[in-house]
């Protein structure tokens, strides 16, 4: 079950500093993938993974943590569309 957003980051700039850590652990772990290694290194810090799976896996749920605080409750993403107009002269 997942705890709601504003219970976790109860102000603006709790919800700010998770968002800037969370940045700084996705690169990190990026960058270690990119790297062909299981240690990310974020932060001044440094996490070795036992396999590059769990590094995969750690790297999703930072992404869906991270989307989660950005997307605002109840949003839902504009749908794009073409507009057609006739003047009824054809």
């Amino acid at each position: 079950m997942m705890v709601p957003t504003n219970l976790l980051y109860p102000t603006q700039a709790d919800r700010d500093a998770a968002v800037v850590m969370l940045r700084a652990q996705i690169t990190g772990m990026q960058n270690a993938i990119r790297s062909g290694v299981t240690t990310a290194n974020y932060d001044g810090k440094s996490i070795t993974y036992a396999s590059f799976a769990d590094l995969q896996k750690a790297l999703g749920l930072a992404v869906r943590e991270l989307q989660t605080l950005l997307a605002p409750v109840g949003y839902r993403r504009p749908t794009a569309g073409f507009a057609v107009f006739n003047r009824g002269n054809r």
